[in-house]
């Protein structure tokens, strides 16, 4: 009898963390859309903003950057995808920046700078830039919860040769936090 009782209270127990579990999901969820339908819309109306020249930042080499926001908790899902992204590009003789978005260097204040960062509507997010300052690639690292290598956009693009033609992601849902 007291084994049946103790099943009985460990399985409404475990119903509760589970109903607990899916509420905290839903309401807070890290999962979430790169951009918002009215934020998409905003950024193809001025596509004309992702081809111009940000020789500015490239300074004629082609360049990776990080873009983050240090209170995204979506940060801490990236970190390790970003080292091997950094490693890739060393191996591709591409050199790295990193943006902290609210703590910009002097240099991060120009007009390029500002321009390009007006593109981002979510962190953690990626540039990367040919060596002519043309965007390749704008957009998150990858898609899900996780970054890594099986889900990633950006990689694909540091192992091919440069390009001219830009792919800008702002449709993709993971765990992203909105520029603020």
């Amino acid at each position: 009898m007291t084994k049946q009782i103790l099943l009985s209270v460990g399985f409404v127990i475990l119903l509760g963390l589970i109903v607990s579990a899916n509420f905290l999901l839903e309401k807070y969820s890290l999962v979430k859309p790169f951009a918002s339908d009215e934020t998409i819309n905003t950024l193809l109306a001025n596509q004309a903003q992702t081809k111009q020249s940000f020789s500015g930042i490239s300074q004629s080499s082609r360049t990776l950057i990080h873009i983050n926001q240090p209170w995204c908790i979506c940060n801490s899902f990236t970190s390790s995808h970003v080292l091997n992204l950094d490693k890739l590009a060393t191996a591709q003789s591409i050199k790295t920046i990193n943006v902290e978005l609210g703590e910009l260097s002097a240099d991060q204040q120009s007009k390029d700078w500002q321009n390009l960062l007006s593109l981002i509507p979510s962190t953690p997010a990626t540039v990367l830039l040919n060596d002519s300052g043309n965007i390749e690639y704008i957009g998150p690292y990858s898609s899900g919860l996780t970054c890594n290598s099986g889900n990633s956009f950006i990689e694909q693009f540091l192992k091919q040769e440069q390009s001219d033609k830009t792919i800008a992601n702002w449709i993709s849902t993971g765990c992203y936090c909105s520029v603020k």
